[in-house]
């Protein structure tokens, strides 16, 4: 059973609410706009750039999974070990792809 008055509670325009409703439905509006806006800025600014270089490998380990995280010259050794190496090896394998995704090339089979 519909109550009274909800059909016109329901269809009002925005324009026509009490103004202390439209004003509570703008700070809202404006709280998701800057909300979204600083979610975008963090989003684009931290991009991977800063991680050039950098190499992170989720590796299986006895409790689960272990992650390694080298930059630089210790990147480079990690790749330089590894990727000579058989993929058969599940650490090796998923060096090979994060060593890859980084920029270092295969060894020179010989």
């Amino acid at each position: 059973m519909p109550l009274q008055g909800q059909w016109e509670r329901q269809h009002t325009p925005i324009r026509e609410l009490p103004s202390r409703v439209r004003k509570t439905l703008a700070v809202i509006a404006a709280m998701l706009v800057i909300g979204t806006v600083v979610t975008l800025y963090f989003m684009l600014s931290n991009s991977d750039a800063s991680s050039a270089g950098c190499v992170d490998v989720t590796v299986p380990s006895t409790m689960g999974a272990g992650s390694i995280h080298a930059c630089g010259q210790a990147a480079e050794n990690l790749c330089r070990g590894q990727l000579g190496r058989s993929e058969s090896d599940p650490y090796a394998r998923a060096a090979h792809l994060a060593c890859r995704r980084a920029g270092y090339p295969a060894p020179a089979s010989g």
